[in-house]
């Protein structure tokens, strides 16, 4: 693979945590597993250093033990320590064009056949037109709502033949979505957790809730609601077709951390009364 660093790998920002580094590579790893692409060198190169930059920066020890050695060795052009050689050492790699593929906004078409686009959950949930770049030109890719990553889009026709007369190919698109940092999908459900003060749980009371996309609804919560608990609002979810999921809140107790006056002389009574009880 060519110099790139382990976050550029995977496709994240430097400041991404583990649960959205983890979730990138299992993404690609299971995009460019060797099983997954029986006899084909370029995945098998591709899923080695997929798997070689996420055990550079897995988890938050490993990140700062990467930035040390980098810092360290300088940020020659085309070298990142712990990889088994530089770019300038090694030369341009064949691999470096089809990982390309699966990185970007745009995507430069590596065979002629196909290509990898990267949506956000909201992209992919929504529907949405993305441009794909092609050696002649860029065409529109129409996302349509409720697909989900993995899955391939077929254009027909779009690649014009360089042999004269004959019919032009055509593309396949892989759809790719990125993690998102409050959702995660199951199915056509969407899930997310839900922070509410410790008296919304305990006597009830509604709360505003933001949706993927950005609408605001109130949700309410029931008297007793305990942590843990999942609040299902039925029918918001993904819709596909003509079926459509569901979101589901897991409710978190928010606990306060600064107390003054009154409201601390309350949470004081409410202790005393559960002490005594």
């Amino acid at each position: 693979m060519s110099a790139r660093s382990p976050f550029e790998i995977l496709g994240v920002g430097e400041d991404a945590d583990d649960e959205t580094i983890k979730s990138a590579y299992r993404a690609l790893a299971k995009r460019w597993h060797p099983d997954h692409n029986p006899g084909d060198r370029t995945a098998e190169e591709i899923f080695k250093s997929i798997t070689e930059a996420y055990e550079q920066i897995r988890s938050a020890d490993a990140r700062a033990a990467w930035r040390r050695s980098y810092s360290a060795v300088g940020r020659e052009a085309g070298f990142h320590p712990f990889r088994s050689g530089s770019r300038a050492a090694r030369g341009p790699n064949p691999y470096d064009a089809a990982f390309d593929d699966f990185h970007g906004e745009e995507v430069q078409i590596r065979s002629g056949s196909r290509a990898t686009l990267e949506l956000t959950l909201e992209e992919a949930v929504f529907g949405a037109r993305r441009p794909v770049r092609l050696s002649h030109g860029t065409i529109e890719v129409d996302v349509p709502e409720g697909s989900e990553d993995g899955e391939e889009i077929l254009l027909r026709g779009v690649i014009p033949s360089p042999t004269k007369g004959r019919p032009p190919s055509d593309l396949r698109v892989l759809l790719r979505v990125r993690p998102d940092s409050s959702w995660r999908r199951e199915g056509l459900d969407l899930l997310r957790a839900f922070e509410v003060d410790p008296a919304v749980a305990v006597v009830g009371g509604e709360r505003r809730v933001t949706l993927l996309g950005g609408r605001t609804i109130w949700v309410k919560v029931p008297p007793g609601t305990q942590p843990g608990t999942w609040i299902r609002l039925s029918g918001l979810g993904v819709r596909r077709g003509k079926q459509k999921g569901d979101i589901r809140l897991e409710l978190r107790v928010r606990i306060p951390t600064y107390l003054v006056g009154e409201e601390r002389r309350l949470w004081e009574e409410l202790e005393r009364l559960g002490r005594d009880r």
